[in-house]
């Protein structure tokens, strides 16, 4: 029996999966260590109870300087600062200027990707083989030639078509699996609100498929806290 049990202890011992430290285990490391008077301790991901986060964080302490690696976990008290600049880095709030140089780059200087998503979210509906056609706010800019735009929020953009019943369920299935949101909720990046019809029609204008201009016109004219004198700009 004894050999036997020490098998069995020896395989169970062998079978046992290695444990990893998680991110999560590294946070309460850092907020159970020693805190130096400068050390400003924040999370990258929005909190409702921290009102900054690493960025805001970074460009109290540093402004516009350049710093060291060393520097930003010091100042930072984090223990995954290469991590950390890296993303910063790649989300475009963050500057390489030398070998393990840095610098926070100011409001004006910072890459927009709104509009590379924008124009992303707007090929994939031209694209498409499914029926639609550009309605609403969308109908407005087209027939105005873009010179009449509606947008709920500088952070988001709709995107406004108008579908046949009978595609609907395609066109959900088509935009999810692109990545695409339909989610009404969405406040940021962009969304497609889809308006589902029984009589599909729709009208071709600088070769991008749209509801008629009488339809546009007579949307204008029932809005006119949203589109004010759209109409004197509708091209024919």
């Amino acid at each position: 029996m004894q050999p036997a049990t020490a098998r069995m202890v020896r395989r169970r011992c062998c079978s046992s999966p290695v444990r990893r430290t998680t991110f999560a285990e590294l946070d309460r490391k850092e907020s159970a260590g020693p805190r130096l008077p400068n050390q400003l301790k924040y999370n990258i991901r929005p909190c409702r109870y921290v009102a900054l986060n690493y960025v805001d964080a970074a460009s109290l302490a540093f402004g516009t300087r350049t710093f060291t690696l060393a520097e930003f976990s010091s100042r930072m008290g984090s223990l995954r600062a290469a991590r950390l600049l890296s993303e910063m880095k790649i989300r475009g709030h963050v500057e390489r200027t030398g070998r393990g140089l840095y610098r926070i780059l100011p409001p004006d200087e910072r890459l927009d990707f709104r509009a590379n998503e924008w124009e992303r979210v707007n090929r994939i509906l031209l694209d498409s083989e499914l029926p639609m056609a550009w309605t609403d706010a969308d109908a407005v800019r087209m027939w105005t030639g873009g010179r009449y735009t509606v947008s709920p929020s500088a952070y988001l953009k709709e995107f406004h078509i108008e579908v046949p019943d009978v595609s609907l369920g395609d066109w959900r299935a088509y935009l999810r699996a692109r990545r695409v949101s339909t989610d009404p909720r969405r406040r940021i990046g962009s969304k497609v609100v889809i308006t589902r019809t029984r009589t599909f029609r729709h009208s071709v204008h600088r070769g991008e498929p749209v509801i008629s201009r009488r339809r546009t016109l007579a949307m204008i004219k029932n809005h006119r806290g949203l589109y004010a004198n759209a109409d004197e700009l509708l091209e024919d």
